[in-house]
């Protein structure tokens, strides 16, 4: 297992450092994937786990604020250590290789619920507001 250490957060000098610095944390999360496969047990191939983090790395490519930059160099690389250090959950990585990172699943509608998810007027809760209040219950009230 490899491990690495924190690394503070560097303020780039020249657009050549930063360009190596990213490179530097590609390389390094590249190399990684064979290992992230085997600690997490992803239900991925290989190939599919470095499609997805290359895929991180392009969606931050219009980023052209050097600090801001530094800044995504250094969440990538903190995110590299805790997932080597085994500070995730198996589902934490999971997520993050699924298409959607952050998707929910599709809820479905059960038949005792409306379209908002609430449940629907059930026989017992009419007879109980039938019983206990009947005068305060609105006429409409289904």
């Amino acid at each position: 297992m490899a491990t690495f250490r924190p690394v503070p957060t560097i303020v780039s000098r020249t657009a050549e450092e930063q360009r190596a610095r990213v490179l530097s944390l590609f390389r390094d999360s590249m190399r990684a994937a064979p290992e992230i496969l085997e600690l997490y047990r992803v239900s991925q191939p290989l190939w599919k786990i470095k499609q997805r983090i290359r895929e991180e790395f392009e969606k931050s490519a219009h980023v052209l604020d050097r600090e801001v930059i530094d800044i995504l160099i250094f969440k990538g690389r903190n995110e590299l250590v805790e997932t080597l250090s085994q500070w995730k959950q198996d589902d934490h990585v999971d997520r993050f290789f699924q298409n959607n990172v952050y998707a929910q699943p599709e809820r479905r509608i059960r038949p005792e619920e409306d379209d908002s998810g609430r449940g629907k007027h059930s026989e017992f809760l009419a007879r109980f507001w039938e019983g206990n209040f009947a005068k305060e219950r609105p006429e409409n009230y289904a």
